[in-house]
C-alpha cells in the first residue's frame, strides 16, 4: 500500500484469497505527514493561521489542504477578548397605549456657536404615544432638573396627565438629586440607557438628527448666521409637530394629542422679508409705521410671530405682521460680515444679519419667554421706506449716562462719590490710570509675596480658567477717596458642570474655617488680634 501524496510505501502484504493480510506496517514520521485527527487538530490549524475564523478554515479543509482534519466548533478566549464586536440592536415599534405612558428625554450640545439668547444646549422632551416633541433651550446643563420639574407639572395642570415613565440617558444631568427627588415623589419610574450605550435612547437620538437636518436646510436656504440656529430650532418643533408620522397612520403628532387638526394656514417661510407694525409711541406723524424685519419662529406664549429687526437689533413679537414670503429677508437688507466662528457650519459667510455681540436671555418652547437685547445699531432709511444698512455707518458718540442716586442718600456724603468717582470696567480702560497701575502692582506684590499659584505648562486634557480684574474705589465716611483697590480673580463662570465646575479659584479663606479656628481659640484660652491686609 502506497500513500498517493508522498509516494512512499507505508504497507506490504500478501494475497489470500479475495482479501490481502498485512505483513509489515510502515507509518513515514516525516514532519510534512498530518498527524490523525483529533479533537485539537482543527484548533492547532486556528493557532497557525492567525486565529481565523471558521468560515476561512472550512475551504482549506474541503479542498485537503489541511489533511485530515474535521470541522468542529469550539471556543477561543483569545477571539472573543479581541475579536468582540458590538450587539446589534433591534428597532423598537412599539407605541404607547395613551398620552405620558412614556416620555423620552435627551440633551443636545454643545453648540458651537450661542443663540441670541445666550444658550448653547437645548433638551428634547419626546411623548412616545403621539410623538408630540417639547423643546427648551438652556444656557448651562445643570438647568435641567427646574426644567423637567416646570414640564412635568405643566403637563399635569393643561392636559391633566402625569407621566409615568421617564427614559434619558445616563449622564450626569439626568442623575441629579433635586430630579430623582421630583421623580421619586411623583411615582415616576426612572429608565436609563446604558453607560457609553446612547442607541437605547434611540427615539430621542433621532429626534436630534431630524432637528438638525431641518436647521441646518433653514438657514442655508435663508442665508441666515448661525447665531439664528436657536430660533430654527424652535421654528422645526412647531413644525415637526404638525407634520404627518408614518408611525402614526399619517396622523400628525399635534393630532394625536389634541385630537384636532392643527392650522397649516397660520406658517410662513422662514428667514422671508416681513413689515412689523410699530406701536403708535414707536413713530412720530411723518415717520414709517412698519419697519423691515425678518421673520424667525413663532410665538409661544402668544398668538404672535417673532421677528428680527435690524434697526433696534432684537426680536419684536408682534401679531401684526405682512410677510413677503417670496422675498427672504438677506436680499433686501445686506449686512457687514462678523465672523461668529471661526469655521461656519450652517451658513454663508458672506451674509451676517446680526451683531456679534452675545445677547443676555434665554429661549424655550411651550412655556418661557426670551429676554430682548438692546438697542446697539444705527441705520438709514430709503426713499421708497424699505431701510436699507449703511455698507460702513459713522461711529456715533452718545453722551454719558448720568445716575441719579437714589432720594434716601441726598443727606449723605456718598452722594458726591456716586457722582464724581468712576471705576473702570475693563483692563484697557485702567491701565491708563497711574492710580490703577499701582493699585494693580501692589495686587501682584501680594500675590507674589504670599505664593498664591506657581507657573507651570498647561496640561494637554485641561480647560483652562481665565482671570480678570475687578477695580473698586474705597471711600472714607466724608466721601473723599481712602485709596484705589484692584483685584486679580478667576472667571468661574466659564466652568461647566460635570467637567471643572467643582474646583474653586480663591486666595481668600472661607469664613466657616474662620470660625472654626476662633472656637478653638477660644476654647484653649488663646488671645486673638486683628489685622488689616492691603491684598
Amino acid at each position: 500500500m502506497q500513500d498517493p501524496r508522498i509516494g512512499q510505501l507505508i504497507r506490504t502484504g500478501r494475497k489470500i484469497g479475495r482479501l490481502y493480510e498485512l505483513i509489515e506496517l510502515h507509518i513515514p514520521h516525516e514532519s510534512n505527514i498530518c498527524a490523525a485527527t483529533t479533537q485539537s487538530s482543527i484548533q492547532l490549524w486556528h493557532h497557525r493561521l492567525a486565529h481565523c475564523s471558521i468560515g476561512k478554515l472550512r475551504p482549506l479543509v474541503s479542498k485537503g489542504y489541511l489533511g485530515f482534519v474535521t470541522i468542529k466548533s469550539f471556543d477561543c478566549t483569545t477571539c472573543q477578548s479581541a475579536k468582540q464586536p458590538a450587539l446589534s440592536f433591534h428597532k423598537s415599534t412599539s407605541i404607547s397605549a395613551s398620552p405620558f405612558d412614556l416620555v423620552h428625554s435627551d440633551i443636545w450640545g454643545t453648540a458651537p456657536t450661542p443663540t441670541m439668547g445666550g444658550a448653547r444646549y437645548f433638551v428634547l422632551f419626546i411623548d412616545d404615544y403621539s410623538r408630540f416633541t417639547w423643546i427648551y433651550m438652556m444656557k448651562n446643563r445643570h438647568e435641567l432638573p427646574q426644567i423637567y420639574i416646570n414640564f412635568a407639572k405643566m403637563i399635569q395642570t393643561q392636559l391633566s396627565k402625569v407621566i409615568k415613565v421617564f427614559r434619558q440617558d445616563n449622564v450626569m444631568e439626568y442623575r441629579d438629586s433635586k430630579l430623582l427627588s421630583f421623580l421619586s415623589e411623583q411615582g415616576i419610574l426612572s429608565e436609563f440607557s446604558c453607560p457609553y450605550t446612547s442607541q437605547q435612547n434611540s427615539r430621542a437620538e433621532r429626534k436630534h438628527r431630524h432637528i438638525l437636518d431641518l436647521v441646518r436646510a433653514m438657514l442655508i436656504s435663508a442665508s441666515c448666521p448661525e447665531r439664528a440656529w436657536g430660533e430654527a430650532a424652535l421654528t422645526t418643533i412647531h413644525i415637526i409637530n404638525r407634520l404627518p408620522s408614518s408611525v402614526l397612520g399619517n396622523v400628525s403628532p399635534f393630532e394625536r394629542l389634541y385630537s384636532t387638526t392643527p392650522d397649516y394656514k397660520l406658517l410662513k417661510v422662514f428667514g422671508c422679508a416681513c413689515f412689523v407694525l410699530l406701536q403708535p409711541h414707536g413713530y412720530s406723524k411723518l415717520e414709517p409705521r412698519a419697519c423691515l424685519c425678518c421673520f424667525l419662529s413663532y410665538g409661544t406664549e402668544h398668538n404672535s410671530y417673532r421677528c428680527w429687526d435690524p434697526i433696534s437689533q432684537r426680536i419684536r413679537i408682534y401679531h401684526h405682521v405682512v410677510f413677503w414670503e417670496h422675498i427672504m429677508f438677506s436680499s433686501l437688507s445686506k449686512f457687514k460680515f462678523i465672523t461668529s466662528t471661526s469655521t461656519p457650519l450652517f451658513t454663508d459667510p458672506d451674509v451676517d444679519l446680526f451683531s456679534s455681540d452675545t445677547y443676555a436671555g434665554s429661549e424655550t418652547y411651550a412655556g418661557s419667554s426670551s429676554e430682548l437685547p438692546t438697542p446697539s445699531d444705527v441705520q438709514s432709511t430709503s426713499n421708497d421706506g424699505v431701510p436699507i444698512v449703511d455698507p460702513e455707518p459713522p461711529t456715533i458718540e452718545l453722551p454719558p449716562k448720568v445716575r441719579n442716586p437714589p432720594p434716601y442718600l441726598r443727606d449723605y456724603h456718598c452722594y458726591s462719590t456716586m457722582l464724581h468717582h468712576h471705576e473702570p470696567q475693563s483692563y484697557k480702560e485702567a491701565s491708563t490710570d497711574p492710580h490703577w497701575q499701582q493699585a494693580m502692582q501692589e495686587e501682584l506684590q501680594a500675590l507674589e509675596k504670599t505664593h498664591t499659584w506657581d507657573l507651570v505648562d498647561p496640561p494637554s486634557y485641561k480647560t483652562l480658567v481665565g482671570c480678570k480684574w475687578v477695580y473698586k474705589i474705597k471711600t472714607l465716611s466724608d466721601g473723599s477717596i481712602e485709596h484705589y483697590k484692584a483685584r486679580l480673580v478667576a472667571k468661574g463662570f466659564t466652568q461647566e458642570y460635570g467637567i471643572d465646575y467643582e474646583e474653586t479659584f480663591a486666595p481668600v479663606a472661607r469664613i466657616n474655617s474662620v470660625r472654626t479656628l476662633l472656637t478653638i481659640a477660644a476654647r484653649i484660652y488663646m488671645s486673638g488680634k486683628q489685622s488689616m491686609s492691603t491684598s
